[in-house]
């Protein structure tokens, strides 16, 4: 029965999306931009948001090949349409110091040198993510023995001042930590973290403190967290900790909300955003839109469309125009919306990792060919 529902659901939404959306002050026809796809000559996006935010768009080192005529149109495609880029996973400890004495700085260095040449701001992302956990927690190469927090403290410095020595004259937007929230109100921080294991919440102060030590007067430091917008505990786990460790002198600049939303989602919508941004400008802080996408499967065991059904096409052109007009109302916090992707052909969204395979999604403004889809234009059509 279940393979059924989906098509029993889209026959649903069909038939009930254009009062759902005149319900909610538009219509299918106001979100009709079919008229303008395929044309060429549009004004890229971070020109249309040069007055409000950066715009941003997550890069790897296989993007950057000089040499290959596809890595040149893509280029082309990121420096039209993005003023900021983020390292992708390049900069993770797993990346750059993958074992002790051991250090690779190519990856980071292709996209540095990228950013600095075509003059592009870079985020520094990520520099302590308790999803990307190496040899540093651990005594030996076995991982099953905990170091001191004495020595993952030495650890971190050297690591944290190793990216600051090498980057800071590129990068001043720094994800200092990354994921450490829990989705449970009784836990608060994920305590399956070998960070946390060893030296608790203490590890993420530590971190800022180390940051600071090796930061210039420009660098901005960030709490980068995920599914905030999907989770009212998190939302407060994340918030109320960082109001106390503001209180207590830590050197936070501002939140990170990765931004990674399904296309139909309860609760990560424009009212959830608009909620969570007020609560960072009540704090002082500004607020980075950092791993931005709306997926269109949402299970990563199903694949519940192989087409983008019209229907989910205009409900996603909707969400990312309401969005999008939050970010602009607040755009004294919001400094930078970052993209977790290039277009449709470059996401990680595509990727299963149940199946260890790839799938159809559409999760970005701009389709397979780098060519704006009718969410671009909704988002700039103010």
């Amino acid at each position: 029965m279940g393979q059924y529902l989906p098509i029993a659901f889209s026959k649903f939404m069909s038939l009930f999306l254009p009062l759902i959306l005149m319900l909610s002050g538009t219509t299918p026809a106001r979100l009709d931009y079919s008229d303008r796809l395929g044309d060429t000559d549009y004004t890229g996006l971070y020109e249309v948001y040069e007055d409000y935010f950066l715009i941003g768009a997550a890069i790897a080192p296989p993007h950057l090949n000089e040499n290959d005529p596809e890595c040149q149109r893509l280029m082309a495609h990121v420096l039209k349409n993005f003023n900021s880029v983020s390292p992708e996973w390049a900069f993770g400890q797993g990346s750059i110091n993958p074992a002790e004495g051991v250090w690779d700085y190519s990856g980071a260095n292709l996209i540095a040198d990228f950013a600095r040449d075509k003059g592009l701001t870079m985020r520094g992302h990520p520099v302590m993510w308790s999803g990307h956990v190496t040899w540093m927690a651990y005594t030996d190469e076995t991982r099953t023995q905990l170091v001191s927090k004495e020595v993952l403290f030495e650890r971190m410095d050297a690591f944290i001042g190793a990216l600051f020595e090498r980057y800071t004259d590129v990068v001043h937007e720094w994800n200092i930590i990354n994921e450490a929230f829990h989705h449970d109100r009784a836990k608060v921080f994920k305590d399956d973290s070998p960070w946390y294991q060893i030296a608790g919440e203490e590890y993420v102060t530590k971190a800022f403190e180390i940051a600071k030590k090796y930061a210039d007067e420009h660098d901005k430091f960030y709490v980068n967290e995920t599914f905030v917008e999907n989770n009212p505990a998190k939302a407060d786990n994340l918030f109320n900790t960082v109001d106390r460790w503001l209180k207590a002198g830590v050197p936070i600049d501002g939140i990170g909300l990765q931004g990674h939303m399904d296309t139909v989602s309860v609760n990560a919508n424009a009212l959830t955003v608009k909620r969570l941004l007020g609560r960072a400008r009540k704090l002082g802080l500004e607020v980075q839109i950092t791993e931005m996408d709306m997926k269109i499967n949402t299970s990563q065991r199903v694949v519940t469309f192989t087409e983008l059904p019209a229907w989910l096409e205009l409900w996603q052109i909707n969400k990312y125009r309401n969005m999008f007009k939050v970010f602009r109302d607040y755009s004294d916090v919001v400094t930078n919306v970052t993209f977790w992707g290039i277009d449709d052909a470059h996401t990680v969204c595509a990727y299963n990792y149940v199946t260890d395979s790839w799938r159809e999604e559409w999760p970005l403004l701009f389709d397979k060919n780098s060519m704006p889809k009718q969410a671009f234009y909704a988002v700039c059509d103010f």
